[in-house]
């Protein structure tokens, strides 16, 4: 009987659509971490780094050895966590509201700069909805807030909101990181007239590159 959750346990496994599959069997091995809930008997697909889909199934013959990372052994990069804080207009028509959220949805799949992303309810605040996209250095924080998708959202979506926040956290030890992120926002607002048109009809709004971020 296998454990509901296992980690860095023996596996058997094999590797579909890859050239080093024989018979159903891979006879070249993998890394890979397990991390998961299994079932007696069960196959189930694994996150891996390699272009393959991994699935592991003990009742076949390659054994795959497995490990925990320990906590030791994680390691911290710095990144930029970027995150806006919206309170729609009442007036706000809501399928006009989801297209602009599914849009917003779109920029973490789409956008190649963005390491990872939430979009939904705001808890704890006077806003309804958030949004949080991670990047990994100011490069890509440039990147993010240069695409034509985030452009595009915007041009749907401010129309659609009453306040807006926008805040970064970052634990880059650049000591010019906050002045870097506001000449971003900043030129991003100088070169885009009507991008800064819609900023200033938001109710409020408080972030980098404004006079009062």
């Amino acid at each position: 009987m296998v454990p509901n959750r296992v980690v860095g346990a023996m596996f058997t496994v094999t590797v579909a659509g890859s050239p080093d599959v024989d018979d159903g069997v891979a006879v070249r091995p993998v890394a890979a971490v397990v991390v998961g809930a299994l079932a007696d008997g069960g196959t189930e697909n694994l996150a891996s780094p390699i272009p393959w889909v991994i699935s592991y199934n003990y009742r076949k013959k390659l054994k795959l050895r497995t490990r925990c990372i320990l906590p030791s052994e994680r390691k911290r990069t710095a990144v930029i966590y970027h995150q806006i804080r919206l309170a729609m207009r009442p007036d706000a028509p809501k399928h006009k509201v989801d297209e602009a959220l599914g849009l917003l949805r779109r920029m973490g799949q789409e956008i190649d700069a963005v390491e990872h992303w939430a979009v939904g309810r705001d808890i704890g605040g006077d806003f309804d909805y958030g949004a949080l996209f991670v990047v990994k250095d100011i490069d890509a924080y440039r990147a993010y807030m240069h695409a034509p998708l985030h452009r595009q959202v915007d041009e749907i979506g401010l129309p659609l909101v009453r306040n807006m926040i926008s805040q970064d956290l970052t634990d880059d030890e650049d000591p010019e990181i906050a002045d870097k992120i506001r000449k971003i926002h900043a030129d991003r607002f100088a070169g885009d007239p009507a991008l800064a048109a819609l900023i200033e009809g938001l109710g409020s709004y408080e972030g980098s590159g404004v006079a009062n971020g």
